[in-house]
């Protein structure tokens, strides 16, 4: 799919946001470790995935795991620690705009910031590390996404050993004011 975001902006190919980035990455997708790792940047960057996903990431292993995906680098998607739980920020960035006369956010962007957050935020918490597939994405606007900073905070519903259910909200100014709620669900594939 290629999205165009406002005019005068580059168009972005967006290859099934997250998932097929990661897959892209390959083998130079080494990163989220566990918490308290010691082990610097650079040795990250080169440990396989499966080798440093646990269910506690640290804030510097999200930050390099962003990184790997090119889509989130484009969004500009950060990540922070609150009591282990992971909070999703997507930053005020005028080329985001979908509606100048508000100015409001694509809705677009929103929907592939939630649905990253989601994977980033299964991943994270899975017990035995694999890259999932999104089986489908369910998405409710409440209200526009005005141009300013953006979170989104997911919910693991379910993970069954072959199925995962993951609520996310995002919101802006106040968490019980949520611009959008979303519903996915991904297939994990058995770990080998």
């Amino acid at each position: 799919e290629k999205y165009s975001l406002s005019k005068g902006t580059p168009t972005v190919t967006r290859k099934k946001t997250l998932l097929r980035g990661l897959l892209e990455a390959g083998s130079e997708l080494q990163t989220l470790t566990c918490l308290g790792s010691s082990l610097p940047i650079r040795t990250l960057s080169k440990m396989a995935l499966v080798d440093n996903v646990c269910n506690s990431p640290n804030l510097a292993s999200l930050e390099v795991w962003l990184q790997k995906v090119p889509y989130a680098v484009f969004l500009g998607i950060k990540a922070e620690l609150n009591k282990g739980d992971i909070l999703f920020i997507l930053p005020e960035d005028k080329r985001l705009i979908g509606n100048p006369s508000l100015p409001a956010l694509h809705g677009g962007v929103v929907g592939a910031f939630m649905e990253q957050a989601a994977a980033l935020h299964l991943i994270a918490h899975m017990d035995k590390p694999a890259l999932p597939k999104i089986i489908n994405f369910s998405l409710d606007y409440l209200q526009p996404a005005r141009l300013r900073d953006t979170y989104a905070k997911c919910r693991l519903s379910r993970q069954g050993r072959f199925i995962s259910n993951i609520t996310i909200t995002a919101w802006q100014e106040h968490v019980d004011q949520p611009n959008a709620i979303a519903r996915a669900h991904f297939l994990t594939p058995e770990y080998k």
